[in-house]
């Protein structure tokens, strides 16, 4: 199971696991519904009968409002990805893993970078088997930036077992929103 380690949501779940040991899964990329703060998020699509990953960066500028409809495109990656380590062998040993690299032009500090990346969710056109698996928003909590973190230390969120898990109590499944000022966001 691999996550990235500011999503809070992303924990080991058997019956998934279980999912991929009986189906014999070599690779399943969590996808949760797509709303509109997901709309630069990755999805997946079918090309030449594989299941692909399919990001912002790589749609053609005419295409880009297309890719962040909620209506086209229902669903987004989570990042939280499962992979059999027997499977990465096999296909390292066989120099069969040609991971793209994915240009993607940011600004930072009012200069201009272009950001060289390598989508590991974009490895699952190369593996047996592979599936995307529909899971609950709860597995997606992302925190990076300080709104992110106040939603999670507020009362929406509670520590059960050292599990970040929506409070019970709240019974309203959407979050509020948090603005704050530029000198806030990275706090």
């Amino acid at each position: 199971f691999i996550a990235n380690s500011d999503n809070l949501g992303a924990i080991v779940d058997m019956k998934i696991l279980n999912h991929l040991i009986h189906k014999q899964n070599e690779y399943c990329m969590e996808v949760t519904p797509k709303t509109l703060a997901d709309v630069k998020g990755g999805t997946l699509i079918s090309y030449e009968g594989r299941v692909q990953l399919l990001e912002i960066a790589q749609v053609p500028d005419a295409h880009v409002d297309e890719f962040k409809s909620i209506e086209k495109f229902k669903i987004f990656n989570t990042n939280n990805l499962w992979v059999n380590l027997k499977a990465i062998k096999r296909l390292v040993e066989a120099d069969a893993l040609k991971m793209e690299i994915i240009p993607n032009p940011k600004e930072v500090d009012g200069v201009k970078v272009l950001q060289l990346e390598t989508a590991a969710g974009a490895a699952i056109r190369f593996f047996d088997h592979a599936i995307g698996i529909n899971v609950p928003r709860s597995r997606f909590l992302p925190v990076k930036a300080t709104s992110d973190l106040q939603l999670v230390q507020s009362d929406l969120y509670t520590l059960v077992d050292g599990f970040v898990t929506r409070n019970s109590a709240r019974t309203d499944p959407s979050n509020p929103s948090i603005e704050l000022g530029p000198e806030f966001k990275k706090v």
